[in-house]
């Protein structure tokens, strides 16, 4: 089964490594492409400040984000995104298709851990570069809680 949403992370001073890994990845099947957002990271050690203006492969991703955790470029943006790309997922269609209802409590308790995580991580993100670990870590704590959802 093939992941609803995929976010794959690309360090934009090395764009081109990055997306030979992704590319592996969606080559094997695992993905595809219309399911998966690109985030161009560390877009402040670039050195134009645009990642994407390297010549990039040919590539359809669902959407493309440029950011830098340090100086909070892009963040915003690609938050709303992710939400609105989630809620999407899980409520009513208008395709008419059901969303995603969480009827178990385990499933609930899960969702509520990851949405916790993300909102410390929300604020960390915009203490400054002293605390970027503590909300990479809180990312990480959110994606753990979503893996244990199945």
């Amino acid at each position: 089964e093939k992941a609803d949403l995929v976010v794959a992370m690309v360090d934009a001073t090395e764009i081109r490594s990055g997306l030979e890994a992704v590319q592996q990845v969606l080559d094997s099947g695992a993905l595809d492409t219309q399911n998966v957002l690109l985030v161009l990271n560390k877009l402040d050690l670039t050195t134009d400040g645009a990642g994407s203006n390297q010549e990039l492969p040919n590539i359809s991703f669902r959407g493309m984000y440029e950011v830098s955790c340090v100086t909070q470029q892009g963040v915003e943006e690609f938050l709303l995104a992710l939400k609105s790309q989630v809620l999407q997922r899980t409520m009513n269609q208008n395709d008419g298709t059901e969303g995603a209802m969480i009827t178990r409590t385990r499933h609930r308790q899960h969702v509520e851990a990851a949405s916790e995580a993300l909102e410390r991580f929300l604020l960390l993100s915009t203490q400054g570069t002293m605390v970027v670990d503590m909300a990479a870590e809180e990312l990480r704590l959110a994606t753990s809680e979503l893996g244990r959802i199945t």
